[in-house]
């Protein structure tokens, strides 16, 4: 991106834009793990809706870098997203999740919870042990 636009902030944008939309699985990761709630796909960011809106936006601002560097890092992100994690064809659509109840089973191909929960317990074990106190603190309130 650096050398596409000749803007060294471009490459930590893109990167930035990447990594930082997984902020939207914490609510689902809560929900399903600590609340023990039937799995639930919403992950408001996760959607080709705004990547769409994103582009459109950048189109009528005339292309700032800063913007097509955030469009890059975001649709490389939601992307490999859709080809990885096994989901249906339209699972990485908002509206397509909003349709199904945002309910993971009708949404992604069954276990993906269970896939979630082990990829969150390699890349990110502070959740982990944040859901495992909030169970703990749960359980002695019930006795």
């Amino acid at each position: 991106m650096w050398a596409a636009t000749g803007e060294p902030w471009a490459l930590p944008v893109t990167v930035g834009a990447g990594v930082l939309v997984d902020i939207d699985h914490g609510p689902d990761l809560w929900w399903t793990f600590a609340l023990r709630r039937t799995p639930a796909a919403s992950f408001v960011l996760h959607a080709w809706e705004w990547l769409l809106g994103l582009s459109v936006l950048a189109f009528v601002l005339g292309f700032p870098w800063w913007l097509v560097a955030v469009c890059v890092g975001y649709g490389l992100h939601v992307s490999t997203d859709h080809l990885f994690n096994r989901g249906r064809p339209l699972a990485y659509f908002f509206f397509y999740r909003a349709l199904h109840g945002f309910r993971m089973a009708r949404v992604f191909t069954e276990g993906s919870a269970d896939r979630a929960y082990v990829t969150l317990e390699k890349e990110v074990p502070i959740a982990v042990w944040l859901i495992d106190w909030w169970k703990a603190r749960k359980a002695r309130k019930a006795l």
